[in-house]
């Protein structure tokens, strides 16, 4: 399975921002619950699971669509069950790191 990975880096006064975008790479361009899953967002490079997964570690922000995105992403401990939310049976998550 691969992976559509954004990353952007953003320089703010006190802190740096390493915000990655994940979808599943059959999502791309789609419209889910009137969310498009938009190449713009999420379209950066196309990775293998085990290095999607290292950059979603490093991010200090980060959106996650598609089952197997948000699947692996819980089983990296990056984010739990709970924090899953649904469109049309597709998951998404969003991580926040604060420090």
């Amino acid at each position: 399975m691969k992976f559509w990975v954004k990353i952007q880096e953003i320089r703010q006064d006190v802190r740096n921002e390493h915000i990655v975008a994940v979808c599943d790479h059959d999502l791309l361009g789609k419209t889910v619950e009137n969310t498009k899953i938009s190449e713009s967002f999420y379209k950066g490079e196309l990775m293998e699971k085990d290095k999607m997964v290292t950059e979603l570690k490093k991010a200090t922000i980060g959106n996650i669509f598609g089952n197997n995105a948000v699947d692996a992403a819980i089983e990296a401990g990056i984010t739990a069950e709970q924090n899953v939310r649904k469109f049309d049976g597709i998951k998404h998550a969003q991580i926040f790191i604060f420090g």
